[in-house]
């Protein structure tokens, strides 16, 4: 299973001000840049939980939970 790429987005991405510097906000999408190069090299290896966990991580900086699994 792939999972997918972070999509360019438009407008502010999410857990940044809206009066946040452009060097934060290039920092946040560099990070979020690097945690999809990083999956898709786990997931190429063969290396699925990793790849998961880093997703997870994501997820948890952005919602504050891990991925929901506890909530069902």
């Amino acid at each position: 299973m792939h999972l997918p790429r972070a999509k360019a987005r438009r407008g502010r991405p999410f857990g940044i001000e809206a009066g946040a510097s452009v060097k934060t906000r290039a920092a946040a999408r560099a990070e979020t840049l690097a945690d999809d190069a990083r999956v898709r090299a786990y997931e190429v290896l063969g290396d699925r939980p990793r790849a998961v966990e880093i997703m997870e991580r994501r997820l948890t900086r952005l919602w504050g939970s891990a991925s929901g699994r506890e909530q069902f």
